[in-house]
């Protein structure tokens, strides 16, 4: 479970599988510089942090007239990750990059505490833990009792979309670059496919 920040009664949870095996695009170049009314352009570390309500953010997005899996890949396969959940969740969702920051402190046990009022930049990168914080997730997963889970690779590199858009042409993702050992919470132009899938809920 992440415990954190959430608007939920309860708390949230990650699923343990990616949803696509290839990156996917944010937005589809026919939408590309489109600024999404309704969402935060997280254009610092701060605002970044502060996004932490995927599931608003992927509700925003799906109620666009031109809302689908072509135009919008990550939040569509965010959405429409094929594990059935209990009625008294929100469904699955794309998690936002301020929401890995939780998944990062709660799974993978390394504060981000002082990173998370930074307003000078728009990103963070931090050397010598990848490791560390994908070691420390992938044995949360594993005591989950299921041995059927994708881990994240210490050795190989590993982006993961999320739903939070940082300007009207760009979108953030997560980075696990196992090749060099750190770990950053970046951002990328909307039409790059990168990053895979990986759903989150609340409860």
């Amino acid at each position: 479970c992440l415990l954190g920040k959430s608007k939920m009664p309860h708390g949230k949870a990650l699923a343990l599988k990616n949803n696509s095996t290839s990156g996917k695009c944010w937005a589809s170049t026919d939408y590309q510089e489109t600024d999404i009314e309704g969402l935060t352009n997280c254009t610092t570390v701060k605002l970044t942090y502060e996004d932490f309500d995927g599931y608003h953010n992927c509700k925003v997005l799906q109620s666009l007239d031109y809302f689908s899996e072509t135009n919008f890949p990550v939040v569509y396969y965010g959405l429409n990750y094929d594990v059935t959940v209990g009625s008294n969740t929100t469904g699955w969702y794309l998690p936002t990059a301020g929401e890995w920051f939780d998944i990062v402190e709660n799974l993978g046990k390394y504060s981000l505490e002082e990173y998370k009022d930074i307003t000078s930049v728009a990103y963070i990168q931090i050397n010598n833990v990848e490791d560390t914080i994908a070691d420390a997730i992938n044995a949360a997963m594993a005591y989950s009792g299921s041995d059927n889970y994708t881990a994240i690779s210490t050795t190989s590199n590993n982006w993961f979309a999320t739903s939070t858009e940082k300007g009207y042409n760009w979108r953030g993702h997560v980075y696990f670059k196992g090749s060099e050992s750190y770990f950053n919470i970046h951002g990328s132009a909307k039409y790059l496919a990168l990053g895979v899938i990986r759903s989150a809920l609340a409860f």
